[in-house]
C-alpha cells in the first residue's frame, strides 16, 4: 500500500516544451507541481469538492472498516445513502455526520467562535445558521490535510483522469521556464527561498485578498509551509504578470451536465 501512495506521489516528472529566452526549452513538471499551479493560479475555489469527497470517504471507513476502495468509490456510496437537492449538498451533508460521528460537533454544529474563525464575512452572512453547509465548510479546512499522505492521492487521481493535464501542465511548464531563465541571467538570486512576507504580498494582490488560514485552505493548501512550497517556484511568473489566471471548476473526468461545482464566492452551487 505505502509503495502504491510512494510511487503515486513521486512519479517521474513530465520533460515539457516552453519557449524560454534563448529558444525553445524543456522543462520536467511533476503532477504535484502542477497541483500547486492550480492552487495559486485559480479563480475559483475548486478544491472544496475533492476535500469533500475525501471527508466523505473517510465517514464510508468509519461506518463500513470492511468495504475498501478509492476515495471515489466510498465517496460515491456514501452519497448514495443520503437523500438530498444535488450531489454537492449530499457531499456536505456527510461531511456532518462525519463530524457528529466522530464527537467533534453536536447536533447544533460548530460553535460560533469556531465558525468565525475560519469562514469569512461574505460565507457567515451568505450561510446564515445552516449548520450542514457551515460544518462541511469548516471540516474541510481544519481536518483535512491535502498535502499529507494518503489525502493527496485523491487530488493526485483527479488530476490524471482530467482531460485538461496537458494544458495544465504546459501552462505551468511557461511558468517555470521564467523561473529558470531569471535563475541563469542572475545566478546570486536564491530564488528558491523568496522572504515569505513578500510572496504572501504577491499572491494576496493577485488573488484580491489577505493570504490566511481562510484563503489558503479554500485553495487546498492547509498550511503556510504548503503555501510557501507551492508558490516558490511561480513566484517569478507572477511578478512578471506571466501566471495565468485560470477557472479550475471540478477537477477529475468530466461531469455530468447537472453537476455543477462551486465558484468563486458561490457558495451553494455545488
Amino acid at each position: 500500500m505505502w509503495s502504491r501512495r510512494w510511487r503515486q506521489r513521486w512519479a517521474p516528472p513530465t520533460s515539457v516544451a516552453a519557449s524560454a529566452d534563448h529558444g525553445e526549452s524543456f522543462v520536467d513538471v511533476t503532477d504535484l507541481e502542477v497541483l500547486s499551479f492550480l492552487s495559486v493560479s485559480s479563480v475559483d475555489y475548486w478544491a472544496y469538492r475533492p476535500a469533500l469527497q475525501q471527508v466523505a470517504a473517510w465517514y464510508w471507513t468509519l461506518k463500513h472498516p470492511e468495504q475498501s476502495g478509492s476515495v471515489g468509490e466510498r465517496a460515491a456510496r456514501a452519497v448514495a445513502e443520503v437523500a438530498s437537492e444535488g450531489y454537492g449538498r449530499a457531499l456536505e451533508f456527510i461531511a456532518y455526520r462525519y463530524a457528529l460521528a466522530t464527537g467533534i460537533i453536536d447536533e447544533t454544529g460548530f460553535p460560533e467562535a469556531v465558525a468565525a474563525h475560519w469562514l469569512t464575512t461574505e460565507e457567515r452572512h451568505g450561510l446564515g445558521n445552516d449548520p450542514i453547509s457551515i460544518s462541511a465548510r469548516v471540516i474541510t479546512r481544519t481536518l483535512f490535510v491535502v498535502r499529507l499522505l494518503p489525502a493527496i492521492d485523491h487530488f493526485l487521481d483527479l488530476l490524471r483522469k482530467d482531460s485538461r493535464l496537458p494544458r495544465w501542465r504546459a501552462m505551468a511548464a511557461h511558468a517555470l521556464c521564467k523561473r529558470d531563465d531569471l535563475a541563469r541571467q542572475k545566478p546570486h538570486l536564491n530564488l528558491g527561498r523568496p522572504d515569505p512576507t513578500q510572496l504572501k504580498r504577491l499572491f494576496g494582490a493577485r488573488w484580491g485578498t489577505q493570504v490566511n488560514r481562510i484563503e489558503l485552505a479554500r485553495r487546498g493548501l492547509m498550511t503556510e509551509d504548503a503555501f510557501y512550497a507551492a508558490a516558490t517556484p511561480f513566484a517569478v511568473a507572477a511578478v512578471d504578470d506571466q501566471l495565468p489566471r485560470i477557472e479550475v471548476g471540478t477537477l477529475g473526468p468530466a461531469p455530468l451536465s447537472a453537476d455543477v461545482p462551486e465558484r468563486h464566492f458561490d457558495f451553494g452551487s455545488v
